[in-house]
C-alpha cells in the first residue's frame, strides 16, 4: 500500500492516542516529504533504517521556504514521525516507536507528563510505557514499578547517561504527579555523632564562616546521600578510596552526572579540610583521578 494512502488509515487508528490528537498536521508533513523524496508511488514497507538515513541527508539539502540551511531538529522528527508509522503497519519494524501508538487510559500518565512536564519527563515516560506495552494511569506508578523499570533499563542496550536520566527521570515524575516519594533509606539523628561527616561540617562552617548557605546546604545534602548509600551515619573513617568510590558508582546509577560530580567536590572538600587538621590519615590524591567521574 502506498505510504500516503497508509496514512489515512493510521489516521483513523489512531484517532484515540494523543499523537494524534496533537501532531496530526506534524505526520502529514512528515509523509508528503518523505513521498516527495522517494515519489508518491513509495510504499509503507519502503521505510526502514536506511532509507531513513537517506531522507534525511536529502532534506537536510533541500533549500528551506525562508532560503535559509535546514537543520537537523525537524529532520528527526520526521524521521521519528516515520518510524511510528512504520511501527504500526509491521510490528516487528522499530518496536521502540510502538509506545506512541498505544490508547490512552482514563487519568493517563502520559496525559499528564504532556501538561505538566517537560520533553525529557515526555521520553521517560515513552521508555515506561515500552516496557508495559500499553498505557498506565498516574496512580499506577508506584515504588514497586519504579524498581521493575529500573531492572528493565539495566537489561536495555541503552547509553549509561541515559540510563541514568531515565532513572533519575521516573522518580521525579512520581513526585510530582501523585506525590510519591521513594525512600530515603535511612533517617538521621537529631544529634551529630562524635566523629560524623556532620561535625565534620560544622567544624568546617566555624573555620570558613564566608561560607555561603547555600553551599553548605549543598554539602549537608551530600552527606545524606552518603548516609542513604551506607544505611547509617557517616564517619571520618568512612573517608577511604574504596567506600566513597563505591558510593559515587551508585550514585552515578540514578543522578544526573552532574549531580555525582557536585556530591564527589564536597566529599573531597570536607577530606581536605579533615587531612589538613589531622581528623584523618589519608588525602584524597589517589581516588580524586577516580576514572568514573575524572579530575576533582
Amino acid at each position: 500500500m502506498r505510504l500516503i494512502d497508509y496514512f489515512a488509515k493510521f489516521n483513523m487508528d489512531c484517532r484515540e492516542t494523543l499523537a494524534y490528537s496533537t501532531r496530526m498536521i506534524h505526520y502529514r508533513q512528515a509523509v508528503n516529504a518523505y513521498a516527495e523524496c522517494f515519489g508518491e508511488s513509495v510504499s509503507v514497507d519502503h521505510i526502514t533504517a536506511a532509507s531513513l538515513e537517506h531522507f534525511r541527508q536529502w532534506w537536510l539539502g533541500q533549500p528551506s521556504k525562508r532560503g535559509a540551511t535546514r537543520t537537523g531538529k525537524t529532520a528527526r522528527r520526521y524521521c521519528r514521525t516515520l518510524r511510528m508509522i512504520a511501527a504500526h503497519a509491521d510490528p516487528s519494524k522499530f518496536p521502540e516507536q510502538r509506545s506512541g501508538l498505544f490508547p490512552l487510559v482514563e487519568n493517563s500518565l502520559t496525559t499528564w507528563t504532556k501538561r505538566h512536564g517537560v520533553r525529557e519527563d515526555e521520553a521517560t515516560v515513552s521508555r515506561l510505557r515500552m516496557m508495559l506495552g500499553r498505557d498506565l494511569a498516574v496512580d499506577e506508578l508506584t515504588a514497586e514499578l519504579i524498581e521493575r523499570f529500573d531492572a528493565w533499563l539495566d537489561a536495555q542496550d541503552l547509553a549509561p547517561v541515559t540510563k541514568r536520566k531515565r532513572k533519575s527521570g521516573i522518580r521525579l515524575i512520581a513526585r510530582k504527579s501523585s506525590g510519591l516519594i521513594m525512600p530515603a533509606g535511612i533517617k538521621l539523628s537529631p544529634e551529630t555523632p562524635d566523629g560524623s561527616l556532620r561535625q565534620l561540617l560544622e567544624l568546617y562552617r566555624t573555620a570558613k564562616p564566608d561560607t555561603a548557605k547555600t553551599t553548605i546546604g549543598i554539602y549537608r545534602t551530600s552527606i545524606k546521600r552518603f548516609a542513604e548509600f551506607l544505611g547509617r551515619e557517616p564517619m571520618l573513617a568512612d573517608l577511604t578510596d574504596d567506600c566513597v568510590g563505591s558510593f559515587l558508582e551508585d550514585r552515578a546509577k540514578t543522578a544526573a552526572i552532574a549531580t555525582v560530580v557536585c556530591n564527589r567536590r564536597c566529599i573531597v572538600v570536607l577530606w581536605r579540610f579533615a587531612f589538613f587538621n589531622d581528623l584523618v590519615d589519608r588525602h584524597p590524591k589517589r581516588w580524586r583521578s577516580h576514572a568514573l567521574l575524572g579530575p576533582a
